[in-house]
């Protein structure tokens, strides 16, 4: 990047930007290319290094919408994703919120590629767990039973949690592009105060997207079903505190076994790939995390020599 002295760093970042995205095929508005940014910019500067790029040919603009290439199947495909993700938000929510009635819930958001508004037919429902500290695995073993139960009817993919944590790890650990853009999409359900603790444990997004806008997480809130609140009490002691435990060394070895088989899915996920914690249960992030973020870099690396190359050429 420091072989580019003629292109000023807003015009890099964007670059940056928009190249993660494209990993996606996801061509974006101004409003998008800028709240991803990983500097500050005002909507003036932002206007005129976009003009700038696109008389460089290096980005092209359909109908208010950037991307890398001049391909226009890329906005028709990405009008339909998110024409289909609307709908698909209202039986989301809908879900959601029955899953908050779950003993021991916190908190709970949509999560996912459906949280960035973009939906296929056959696409999964991801949910974000926040549950009440030391009975994570309580909570989440009432969700396993849950889940494999209307998978015997074919709903298994409305039901997918992928990442769970308690009201004491609230903070995300891994910092980077591909976890701040996750949080920043995050849609809460159930459980305002709770997510407001999260998004102040995780104001470090903000290093990555300084000008994103806040996050909104404005919702009612609504009080538990008497059967949760009966299982929370009869498990709301050291008891139930061993049974949690006890179900966090099962999952660890279930998912161990599981993993040794080396199973891979379609999307690329390797089966039982999940990293196991008192307060946490979260995929490794060493596999989907680190394939894009690798993908991001050389796709980084390859668009800048290939501007490098036109310049000298």
């Amino acid at each position: 990047m420091n072989s580019l002295p003629q292109m000023d760093e807003l015009k890099r970042s964007i670059i940056r930007s928009m190249t993660y995205f494209d990993i996606f095929h996801y061509p974006m508005t101004s409003a998008e290319i800028r709240a991803h940014l990983d500097m500050p910019c005002t909507e003036q500067e932002l206007a005129g290094a976009l003009a700038a790029l696109m008389k460089e040919k290096i980005l092209f603009k359909t109908q208010g919408y950037y991307q890398l290439k001049h391909d226009d199947s890329l906005l028709t495909a990405r009008l339909a994703a998110n024409k289909l993700a609307e709908k698909h938000l209202v039986k989301a929510r809908k879900i959601a919120a029955f899953l908050s009635w779950f003993p021991f819930v916190k908190g709970i958001a949509i999560s996912g590629s459906l949280s960035k508004k973009v939906a296929t037919s056959d696409s999964d429902y991801d949910f974000f767990v926040i549950a009440e500290k030391d009975y994570l695995w309580i909570c989440r073993s009432v969700f396993f039973t849950f889940i494999k139960l209307v998978s015997l009817f074919g709903f298994k993919k409305y039901f997918c949690l992928n990442y769970t944590v308690d009201e004491s790890y609230l903070e995300i650990s891994e910092k980077n592009i591909f976890t701040a853009t996750e949080i920043a999409t995050l849609m809460p359900v159930y459980g305002m105060q709770c997510f407001a603790g999260f998004f102040a444990a995780n104001e470090w997004i903000y290093r990555f997207f300084p000008n994103h806008p806040p996050i909104e997480y404005r919702h009612p809130e609504k009080s538990k079903s008497f059967t949760s609140r009966l299982i929370e009490k009869v498990f709301r002691n050291r008891r139930g505190q061993k049974i949690d435990d006890a179900l966090m060394r099962y999952f660890e070895r279930r998912w161990e076994k599981l993993q040794s088989k080396h199973v891979v899915t379609n999307s690329g996920y390797v089966l039982g790939s999940m990293m196991v914690g008192k307060h946490y249960c979260k995929p490794y992030p060493q596999h989907f995390q680190q394939k894009v973020l690798s993908m991001h870099e050389e796709k980084m690396q390859k668009l800048f020599s290939a501007i490098v190359l036109k310049s000298v050429a």
